[in-house]
């Protein structure tokens, strides 16, 4: 069944801005409606995807990280260990790592010694059968 809520409370549960949603609803990609709001007035409200849904943004990312190198330094300064990136934020680049550390950047490790890989993303990569091998 379909569930319609407002573009707020979608740009919440899909991770995008509203701007996004605004302009999916425009081009008829997320379906909507107007219709009176419980205060007054009128209010937009979308459909909600059934399923996993991504933006054309999100795609996009996914589709540049399957071609360059899953991990990636935590810092700047390229010190310490190397972790396999999990997921990246939508706003910002924000990760989250195989290990549960989240960084608000991300520094690319092409070429890093294996040895510098951090045990706790490894370990992850093997659960999950992840490739080890980089991307470049």
């Amino acid at each position: 069944m379909a569930e319609w809520v407002t573009i707020i409370e979608a740009s919440r549960i899909l991770n995008v801005s509203q701007d996004v949603v605004r302009r999916y609803a425009r081009d008829g990609r997320l379906p909507s409606r107007r219709e009176q709001a419980p205060h007054g007035g009128n209010q937009w409200l979308v459909e909600l995807p059934e399923g996993e849904w991504e933006d054309d943004f999100k795609d996009r990312v996914h589709s540049i990280a399957q071609q360059v190198t899953p991990w990636w330094w935590p810092t700047r300064a390229r010190e310490g260990e190397v972790h396999y990136v999990d997921g990246l934020g939508v706003e910002e680049i924000e990760a989250l790592f195989l290990c549960g550390l989240m960084t608000d950047n991300i520094w690319s490790a092409v070429g890093h010694d294996p040895a510098l890989r951090c045990p706790g993303c490894l370990e992850e990569v093997e659960k999950r059968g992840l490739p080890l091998e980089t991307r470049e």
